[in-house]
């Protein structure tokens, strides 16, 4: 081989060489590269909390169960006001059961008044803390009326009705004289209208002036007027319960006295 062949030859064997060398020029950047990011950490900005550690477990320890306890307070007072409904519903009942069985031999004061303390308390794993007193009041009319029995014989203690301007007495409450049925007539046809008595409707004193009235009017069953408003006093009753020896000695009413 002579030595221009030798020549190229090398040539050829550096040039092979040169190029094994770039394939593996990659990786040594990639390794510098690396190396670069592992540079002390003086050289960079960092948070001091960094190196503080388990901050956030700490925090959450001491916030969750406070949370957790001011949840199960909520629902504590709301089952507490269920408790508060249920204890009032028998405190009624009760009232109302005295009411009817005492009646008038409860005393001077014709109502009766119970009450009944109901505690509420929140619950803690120590024990309780806090705690309220509700007092539960309820407050209802005893049972004063009369019995049928004194109507017997006219007796002396019997209750009859009456009527501020009412000229005679009633024994029923449910009389048709006190319990008016009062219903609507067109205003044409009241000159021609009769009640159940027979009689005539003429002008409330009340309610119908010279203006006239309206295209209806309001009439009773055993009324003797007819009135151009329904809210008129002459269509209300006030009722009075007095003893039959209070009544300053008034007939009784035709249709309920003789029952």
């Amino acid at each position: 081989m002579n030595k221009r062949e030798r020549k190229h030859t090398g040539k050829s064997f550096c040039g092979r060489k040169r190029q094994k060398n770039l394939l593996q020029t990659p990786h040594v950047r990639k390794r510098s590269f690396h190396t670069e990011r592992m540079l002390p950490l003086v050289h960079r900005r960092i948070s001091l909390c960094a190196f503080q550690r388990g901050s956030l477990t700490l925090e959450t320890a001491l916030v969750l169960p406070l949370l957790l306890y001011a949840v199960m307070a909520l629902l504590y007072i709301y089952t507490f006001t269920g408790v508060q409904a249920v204890e009032y519903q028998k405190l009624m009942e009760r009232a109302k059961l005295l009411a009817v069985t005492v009646g008038q031999g409860y005393g001077e004061d014709p109502y009766i008044r119970l009450s009944a303390p109901v505690s509420a308390r929140l619950p803690f794993p120590g024990g309780v803390i806090g705690g309220r007193l509700c007092v539960q009041r309820v407050t209802v009319r005893a049972w004063t009326g009369y019995t049928g029995e004194t109507f017997r014989n006219g007796a002396s203690g019997e209750m009859v009705y009456l009527t501020p301007e009412g000229t005679v007495c009633h024994r029923s409450r449910d009389c048709t004289y006190l319990r008016l049925s009062v219903r609507t007539l067109p205003v044409v046809e009241v000159e021609e209208a009769r009640n159940h008595s027979g009689g005539r409707y003429d002008p409330c004193e009340y309610c119908v002036t010279a203006s006239g009235t309206g295209a209806a009017v309001y009439i009773t069953d055993y009324g003797t007027s007819y009135h151009s408003r329904r809210e008129c006093q002459g269509l209300k009753r006030t009722v009075m319960s007095v003893p039959w020896s209070e009544a300053g000695g008034l007939p009784l009413c035709s249709r309920c006295g003789g029952s």
